[in-house]
């Protein structure tokens, strides 16, 4: 069947209305950004085809404005149809290596298409959930510009803050962590003003989640600027970071206790996560070991796009 046959805009197993208003949006405005660029005599069907190639990615654009989708597209040059990597100009190329390397790829912007080039496209697109490592077109570089538009990256994501909230739990009454540290609402040890919780001290819940709110703002702050490749990482990729510095201490990339995890993140080894997560479980303690593994357990799936906490989006 050709993919065009599947982009039916209404009725059984339609894959743009069965993802909603906001996704129909998206791709009706990426439809006409494109055919502006291509000419007012392109037709929809080669336009259909021109976005093909990375058609899924729109589980990531759902979100995103006609102003953001214009602005990405501007950046195309003359990269309008899937291709394969080979057929990228120098210039292109170079732009291509810049952007990776911004991402925090290890990569030379030389214009030279060779292996580490082509290893680290496919790397780039196989943390965003794509496929076809040998291949670039209108859809990854999208998400690539999306990647780079991004900034720091400091907004906390939702998947962050529902794994967070499950975990801690909500106490409306200050109670002792087991180290003697007074935690309040979802975990929460300091306030805004840098007091710290104390005995007797009591919290409704819509005041705590305006605790955790900002206590996690202050943990993708910290990890966003120290560990590495932040920037190519998904949602629940960070998100499940975020988990783990929330519980462990937001500065855990390169402190003591913590080389496996720092290694592995600096090494790029994002296969491996799952496992480095479990290490962080206490073992030596029975009272706290089970809910740590419970927890780094949800972590590392959440990490690999799995689980209840998990999102597509």
């Amino acid at each position: 069947m050709h993919p065009r046959s599947c982009l039916r805009w209404s009725g059984p197993g339609c894959m743009v209305s069965r993802e909603g208003t906001a996704r129909r949006f998206c791709l009706v405005a990426y439809i006409g950004v494109l055919r502006q660029r291509e000419g007012s005599l392109c037709s929809f069907e080669d336009l259909f085809d021109i976005l093909w190639e990375d058609f899924r990615n729109f589980q990531h654009v759902a979100s995103w404005s006609e102003r953001d989708l214009i602005m990405a597209l501007s950046t195309l040059g003359t990269v309008s149809a899937s291709m394969p990597l080979e057929q990228l100009n120098l210039e292109q190329t170079k732009e291509l290596q810049t952007d990776l390397a911004t991402l925090g790829y290890g990569v030379d912007a030389d214009g030279i298409l060779g292996p580490l080039t082509k290893g680290v496209w496919g790397r780039f697109k196989v943390d965003n959930g794509l496929d076809q490592p040998d291949v670039i077109g209108p859809g990854s570089i999208i998400l690539l510009q999306h990647r780079l538009s991004g900034g720091t990256g400091d907004e906390v994501p939702h998947q962050a803050i529902n794994i967070v909230k499950t975990f801690e739990g909500f106490s409306s009454a200050a109670y002792d962590d087991g180290t003697g540290v007074w935690t309040i609402g979802y975990g929460t040890t300091l306030y805004g003003n840098g007091a710290r919780v104390k005995q007797g001290e009591t919290a409704t819940e819509s005041q705590a989640v305006g605790f955790l709110s900002r206590d996690l703002e202050s943990t993708v702050k910290q990890i966003a600027s120290s560990a590495p490749y932040w920037s190519a990482m998904n949602m629940n990729q960070r998100s499940a970071l975020v988990s783990f510095g929330y519980n462990l201490g937001a500065a855990f990339y390169g402190a003591d206790g913590f080389n496996s995890i720092s290694r592995a993140l600096h090494d790029h080894r994002w296969s491996d996560m799952p496992s480095v997560f479990a290490l962080y479980s206490d073992p030596g303690d029975p009272n706290v070991h089970q809910g740590l593994l419970r927890r780094r357990i949800a972590e590392g799936e959440l990490w690999q796009g799995r689980g209840p906490f998990a999102s597509s989006t």
